[in-house]
């Protein structure tokens, strides 16, 4: 890895934990993981697939956002990171709350 790439997801993972007003060792807790992942990351050496995995399931993302972030894939530059968050969500819920998101994001879109 490249020391670009590690800055790239060390700037993605600081973005996600103010995000998510978490801690390293908080986001290690939800993801079941071992704190020595972020460490790890923080010293140059980026998180393989399945901690990616697991990162994503923690803090509701798109698994490919993830790997996008820590170098396993390459980047994609129509990505939009917001819409990968929502499309997550949505298919992380119930039929019931899809419709509630659904016509949330219509008042959103009315009133916008």
């Amino acid at each position: 890895m490249t020391k670009e790439r590690t800055e790239a997801f060390i700037k993605w993972l600081d973005e996600e934990l103010a995000r998510n007003h978490l801690t390293d060792h908080q986001l290690a807790k939800l993801a079941k993981m071992s704190h020595s992942v972020f460490s790890r990351a923080r010293k140059g050496f980026l998180p393989k697939w399945q901690a990616c995995a697991k990162i994503a399931s923690a803090l509701h993302v798109n698994p490919v956002v993830v790997f996008i972030a820590a170098g396993l894939i390459p980047p994609t530059p129509d990505l939009d990171t917001e819409f990968e968050r929502l499309k997550h969500i949505y298919g992380s819920t119930s039929p019931n709350y899809r419709k509630k998101i659904v016509k949330l994001a219509e008042i959103v879109v009315e009133e916008g």
